[in-house]
């Protein structure tokens, strides 16, 4: 991630030898760095492309069967509940964003409770106001049994790191329309520990992703 005001390098295209799992594609493009991370074809970046190899290889569901919210959605993620034909519904706190609900995801009494298997939200937490009332809504809004599969941007070490500018990449405006910004990334163990106050059971996963040479942390968290 970088801050709204560096120069976003994209638009560089080049095919690649490895494919998309979500579309199949192998054009991919360079997005807030110099390396081809994105897929042309559905937008997926490698935390997408992780989240695919975590559900296939460590958490097989029958999606069909399932329903899904899907916090901050993006193009790539719907794709992949569609084909799966999962239950799907979206939220977000921006309108623009036209999603089934619009709610504020650490105060959504718009979402009933025990009403999900799962929650996705892939790249939220960093970006809201209160990631403690963002967690107990989460953990309010899933089914016993059911699951949060959850991403976070990374602050390279164990502990968590508070960031001093929170409108650095979404802007003042989305600031102060929604409390929207990068509050805080996150260190593995202080995050860990962080989980475990609203989930019984919390297993990290790192996934491969052969398009970049790099790795995602996936957290799988557990509602009994």
């Amino acid at each position: 991630e970088k801050s709204a005001d560096d120069k976003k390098t994209k638009g560089e295209i080049a095919e690649l030898d490895d494919s998309c799992p979500i579309c199949g594609g192998n054009v991919f493009e360079t997005y807030n760095s110099e390396t081809y991370r994105r897929c042309f074809g559905c937008g997926s970046l490698e935390r997408t492309r992780t989240m695919v190899k975590l559900l296939d290889d460590n958490i097989p569901l029958d999606f069909s069967k399932i329903k899904v919210l899907h916090i901050s959605p993006i193009k790539s993620e719907y794709i992949f509940f569609r084909n799966k034909g999962a239950d799907t519904v979206t939220l977000d706190i921006r309108p623009e964003r036209r999603t089934d609900i619009l709610a504020d995801i650490c105060n959504m009494p718009e979402v009933a409770s025990d009403s999900f298997d799962m929650v996705l939200a892939n790249c939220a937490l960093n970006h809201v106001y209160d990631d403690e009332k963002a967690l107990s809504e989460i953990k309010r809004v899933l089914h016993p049994g059911g699951i949060a599969l959850l991403w976070v941007l990374d602050s390279g070490t164990f502990k968590t790191v508070v960031d001093e500018d929170p409108t650095g990449w979404y802007g003042k405006e989305n600031y102060d329309k929604y409390k929207i910004g990068t509050f805080r990334h996150y260190g593995e163990v202080d995050f860990t520990e962080q989980l475990r106050r609203y989930f019984p059971e919390v297993r990290c996963f790192e996934k491969y992703d052969a398009v970049t040479d790099s790795s995602c942390k996936w957290y799988c968290c557990l509602k009994k």
